[in-house]
Formats: C-alpha cells, structure tokens, sequence
C-alpha cells in the first residue's frame, strides 16, 4: 500500500527529471550551430560563392552533379571559347557570311540572241607612201596568182589610216580579186572563205545554201548552174561561208559588203547608194527581216497612199526590196526601213529616198542573192 507522503515525493522527483533534461538540450542546439556555422566559413573559402564571378572554373556546372544544372536544362550555359565574347552567340561557318551588298534585279527579259555585229577591224596608221608600196605588193602576188595573199595585203591597208583617194583605188583593186575569189567558180584552197562541196543524191540547193549562210540563188550564181533543178550527184559545186553583211556610209554614199567580221573580216566590193532626204535615213544597225526579201513587189507609197502593183514599170523602188529589222537602242523601234531599187538611177548619190537605202538596179540583183534573212546585218553609219 502507497502512502500518501511517498505519492508527493515521487512527483517532485518527476519534476526535478524534467528539468535535469532541459540544460543538456540547449548547449546540443548551441554546439550544433557552431558546427553549421564553420560549414559555411569553409565553403565560402572554398569558392563556393556565385558561380557568374568566375565562369571558366565552375566545375560542377560543367559535370553531372545532382541538384546542378546538367546538358539540356535551360540554365546550362557552354563556357565559349577564350577569343569570343560570352555575349556574341555563336554560329556555323556558313551562316557568318555577310549578305551581299547589292542584289541583281531580275531579268524579266531574254531577247532572242542577235547576229554578230559587223565591228571595224582595229585601225592602223600608215602613209599614202607606205599604202602605195604595199599595193604594189598585191599587185604582184596577183600577177603569182596568189589572190588570198594579195586580199589580205590590200584589206589591210584599207583598216590604215589612209586618204580618200587611195582608200577608192584600194576598194577597186580588191574589188577586182574578188570577182574570181567570190563571184566565179574557181575554187582557192588557200581561202578560209571558200571550199568544195560534192552533191549527194537527194541534194538541192535550198538544202545545201543554208548550212554555208548563204542564199541558194548565190550558189546557183557563183557556179553558173542554168537551172538548179538539175544538179545531180557527184557534182563539185564552190560554197561561201557566209553570212555576208553591208556597212552603208552616209558621209560618201557607198555600201561596203563584206565576209566576216571584226579584225577577220574581209571586204567584197563597194556599191554606190542614194539615201533619205533631209538626212532621213537612220543610223544604226539592223538585220534582214525574215520573210522580207521580195522578188518585183507591190508597194504602196506611205504619203501619197498610190499603189504600184508588180511588174509596174513605174514602181519607184524597182523589183528587189530586202527590208530590215532594228536590233540596236537607235533602231529596235523603227520599221519599215529597207534597201531596194530605183528607176531614177541619177538619184543614186543624193538624199533623194524616204529613208531607205536605194541601189542600182543591178547592184541591188546581186546585194539581193547574197544577203541572208535573220543572219546577215546591215550597219548604218554617218
């Protein structure tokens, strides 16, 4: 049986227990939070701190430490390299190239590619004296008959600077080689200009012209073939390579035909001409149009609107007409230009045309059989 003095005294001991466990309490929480406070002395010794003081020895930023950023979070950022700024991204080779710093316009435009223009060859300077010698030159390899050698001697004195006077004499002389180099059936191996061509069976000469630049009825001409249906097989027949162009000088009223063009080319022969009155005739370059070369046309005066039908002797432009297609800034708008005939020879040298360039009436027959529809260009000059 308990007492009730022993009942008292056991709760003061329980009292006093719960006191006695109190103290060693507070000095674990003090001990505790020294030791807390030296572990962060320490770290903040040992760098520690804010990882954007110094990013090139974050270690851990770099490795796979749990609780750190690692590759693909978006706080992961790659150190760069020492000689780029932390601030310029960086970017592929290709993609560091400058755009340009001017872009082309687009062409809206591809015209049809044009004959080759009919460009003087390079001038050079020499003397009457100095031409008079070289023309003796060519005189006497004509005599050799060496008419190639003799052409290219004479066509270069005419590119010199030379007088008027020896520039005609020079026109005549070559004039007088070509008729057996171009206008006859003889056949000079030595000439870049000419060959032989052996007709096959099945050939014509509307066949054959077109791969030479030419026209048929220059071929039928130069070979002396009465009706050219009747070649035949095994026939030697002289071809030109073509095409032929004329250069028309308004300041002496002469037409230039010649085979080739800049410093290769070769002059023909020389045709008097009558141009457009009040200076009207243009300047510039233009092509033979196709479908344009006319055989005894109709024509219809463009002021007086007075028609002359074929075969009309009193047709002023004659029976050739060859009309012309601009090709350059000066002459890409015009139309209606062209070269032809006259039955007024006298007006031949005089501005007596419209505009258009007229010939003889033989001279305009042959310039007609030697001139090519969209190959052969006629160049205008004052």
């Amino acid at each position: 049986m308990v007492l009730d003095s022993q009942m008292g005294r056991a709760g003061s001991g329980r009292m006093y227990m719960s006191s006695r466990r109190r103290r060693p309490s507070f000095r674990l929480l003090g001990a505790v939070a020294v030791v807390v406070a030296v572990v962060i002395v320490c770290i903040m010794m040992t760098g520690g701190g804010d990882d954007d003081e110094n990013p090139g020895n974050n270690e851990q930023a770099q490795g796979n430490t749990p609780g750190l950023p690692t590759a693909g979070d978006p706080a992961m950022t790659p150190i760069p390299p020492a000689d780029v700024s932390p601030s310029e991204p960086t970017v592929e080779p290709a993609e560091t190239t400058p755009p340009p710093t001017h872009t082309p316009p687009p062409v809206t435009h591809t015209p049809p590619p044009e004959p080759e223009p009919v460009t003087p060859p390079v001038q050079t300077h020499t003397s009457d004296g100095a031409a008079a010698r070289d023309i003796a030159t060519a005189r006497s390899l004509v005599q050799q008959k060496r008419l190639v050698e003799a052409r290219a001697v004479l066509n270069q004195v005419l590119a010199s600077d030379i007088s008027l006077r020896t520039a005609d004499q020079v026109r005549r002389e070559l004039g007088n080689i070509n008729q057996q180099l171009v206008f006859s059936p003889m056949i000079d191996k030595t000439d870049p200009f000419t060959s032989e061509y052996i007709i096959k069976r099945g050939d014509y000469l509307g066949t054959i012209a077109p791969k030479y630049n030419v026209p048929w009825k220059f071929l039928q001409d130069i070979n002396r073939i009465p009706k050219p249906e009747n070649i035949r097989g095994g026939q030697r027949l002289k071809v030109i390579r073509g095409p032929f162009h004329l250069v028309v000088d308004k300041s002496d009223f002469r037409a230039d035909l010649y085979l080739g063009s800049g410093n290769s080319r070769v002059f023909v022969r020389s045709y008097a001409v009558g141009l457009g009155e009040y200076d009207s005739t243009p300047i510039g370059r233009f092509v033979v149009r196709k479908h344009s070369k006319l055989e005894d046309p109709e024509w219809v005066n463009p002021r007086t609107r007075e028609r002359f039908h074929a075969s009309d002797p009193a047709n002023p432009i004659g029976e050739h007409w060859i009309g012309l297609r601009g090709i350059d800034a000066n002459t890409r708008e015009l139309s209606g230009y062209g070269l032809h005939g006259t039955i007024e020879p006298d007006s031949i040298g005089k501005q007596a045309s419209m505009g258009c360039v007229r010939f003889r009436a033989a001279d305009i027959a042959q310039v007609f059989t030697m001139l090519s529809e969209e190959k052969s260009t006629v160049t205008i000059v004052p």
